[in-house]
């Protein structure tokens, strides 16, 4: 506890620039030696700000119990960087947060199979469909579901984990009591119950622009690879995406029509040599061959380890079909139909059926023939 303690002052010290929390706690050896510091110490380690020297000064431990308080309340678990109940991947970057708050079940964060899918607020019906149908698929078969909490996407994204019974981590970029994204209580409390809700910012913390790009560099710190399902030239999954690629993580991107903006940067992506998605079954054999151990894959006379991994993503064969897309299911047949036909068979306009039709050949249901004809 007292570890946690000293790594808490530090931590509200310098909570918006982690990585100089990290380079001062890597100087002094231990933040109890940071906390027992003086001002010449901290100017031999390169200190020269007047306002930050009074505030490293300062050794009143008010807030941090404040902190520690707050958590009680909230019953939010705090992991402190360095402990054993701290996630171990984290140490793999050069600006791990010196705390993290966490409100569910933290030894989900110690899971090895994480995956990232994230992608834009304003996102289409295909690429909210593609998030979910992915997603659920992934969790079906095991893998830990992590996105951002945000509209759009990552909501799809964690809604699809639960939808299976799997788990889901979300990571926020504010504190753990702001009621944010505004009206997005239901996803968060599925979070909670499925898994994990975390983030490195104190009790209070509003959603401040600048506090995003630090949390995409926990959520791809975090995971095996990133997808990135729908995302604009500039959005904030991006992002994401080139944390991804510094930490050597995986980055895949799903194509979409060069006609809409918000597949401008996914289509970037691939074009820079992310790997592209056509199905959940591009990220599962992906790592099912590489981490089997990552998937309890066990070695029995009975069952060796091949044909455990053709019977875990055969679960990708028979993706669910939800909404709108029974509507088309329901009116395929062998036998090919025009897509005008299902149009009228369905009562839905034809840029509606178009994406339906996209997500259930992402699906696997559906085969395409020339001229528009489409059979199961």
């Amino acid at each position: 506890m007292e570890t946690l303690i000293y790594l808490m002052w530090l931590h509200l010290k310098f909570k918006s620039v982690p990585l100089e929390s990290a380079k001062l706690l890597s100087y002094f050896h231990s933040a109890e030696a940071v906390y027992k510091a003086k001002r010449e110490d901290y100017e031999s380690f390169g200190i020269t700000n007047k306002f930050l020297l009074k505030e490293l000064g300062d050794k009143s431990l008010a807030k941090v119990n404040q902190e520690f308080k707050l958590a009680k309340e909230n019953n939010v678990t705090i992991l402190g960087y360095g402990t054993d109940a701290y996630p171990s991947i984290l140490n793999e970057i050069s600006d791990p947060p010196l705390i993290l708050y966490v409100k569910g079940d933290a030894s989900v964060l110690h899971r090895r199979n994480i995956f990232c899918i994230v992608g834009t607020r304003k996102c289409t019906a295909y690429g909210m469909s593609a998030a979910l149908g992915i997603s659920e698929q992934l969790a079906r078969c095991g893998m830990v579901i992590l996105s951002g909490v945000a509209l759009g996407i990552d909501s799809g994204a964690h809604r699809g984990a639960v939808r299976a019974g799997g788990k889901t981590i979300g990571v926020m970029g504010c504190g753990l009591d702001v009621d944010y994204p505004a009206g997005n209580h239901d996803v968060k409390n599925d979070i909670i119950s499925h898994g994990a809700l975390i983030s490195e910012f104190p009790f209070g913390t509003q959603p401040l622009p600048g506090n995003f790009p630090l949390r995409n560099r926990i959520l791809s710190a975090f995971s095996l690879g990133v997808a990135v399902m729908e995302a604009g030239e500039k959005s904030g999954a991006l992002i994401t995406a080139r944390y991804a690629a510094e930490q050597g993580r995986d980055v895949f991107a799903l194509p979409g029509n060069i006609s809409n903006p918000m597949s401008s940067g996914t289509n970037s992506l691939i074009r820079d040599g992310a790997s592209l998605i056509l199905s959940a079954d591009d990220i599962l054999c992906e790592y099912i061959l590489r981490y089997p151990e990552y998937f309890d894959l066990k070695t029995s006379d009975d069952e060796p380890e091949i044909q455990q991994i053709e019977t875990a993503t055969e679960t990708l064969k028979s993706p669910s079909v939800y909404g709108d897309e029974k509507l088309i299911y329901a009116h395929l047949k062998n036998e090919p139909i025009h897509i005008n036909a299902l149009c009228r068979e369905s009562g839905l306009d034809i840029s509606k059926v178009q994406t339906l039709i996209t997500m259930l050949q992402i699906k696997g249901k559906i085969k395409e023939h020339p001229g528009n004809y489409y059979s199961l």
